[in-house]
């Protein structure tokens, strides 16, 4: 029982980080203050650290040995990187999944569509940026390929941060 609260924890830490990174409430460059959000988060220091790993994997954060972490920065030249593997890769997955959807996981998409519009509608940036990612990924599913499909969850996550910025008036 204790390690699935301690799962809990990572993933509330984890969640949330991940939010103010994307909402650019935690602005690139800036550290990580620990006693803050374990104050703020009401966790941890093991689930917090656990947080930042997860985000160092993903490539929001930057965590150099005996140092703080902090919300990596994008250049020019890797958001250039990014949208040109993440249109080859999409592409393809986009592909397989117009020869493999079935008609459960198409009414799913067109579910996922409505909720986009609904967001948009109601002007919920952080709405349209979650759903648009469901989106993304269930054509990925019905593409039925999971390398393609692991190689575009980790490029829509990276591209996350950059598709909340284009849609909402705070960035």
């Amino acid at each position: 029982m204790e390690l699935k609260k301690q799962g809990d924890l990572v993933e509330k830490a984890y969640r949330a980080l991940r939010k103010q990174i994307i909402t650019n409430q935690l602005k690139p460059g800036e550290y990580l203050d620990e006693k803050k959000l374990i104050d703020e988060l009401s966790i941890g220091r093991t689930p917090l650290r656990q947080a930042f790993h997860l985000l160092k994997n993903e490539n929001f954060v930057e965590w150099k040995p005996h140092r703080s972490p902090y919300i990596k920065e994008l250049s020019i030249g890797e958001v250039r990187e990014l949208f040109e593997a993440l249109i080859i890769v999409e592409k393809n997955i986009t592909y397989l999944a117009a020869l493999r959807i079935n008609a459960e996981e198409l009414t799913a998409i067109r579910n996922i569509h409505s909720r986009i519009n609904n967001a948009i509608r109601n002007n919920e940036s952080w709405e349209i940026t979650g759903e648009n990612l469901r989106f993304h990924a269930a054509i990925a599913r019905a593409g039925n390929n999971r390398y393609l499909g692991k190689y575009h969850e980790t490029l829509r996550l990276q591209a996350e941060r950059l598709s909340y910025l284009a849609v909402s008036r705070d960035g």
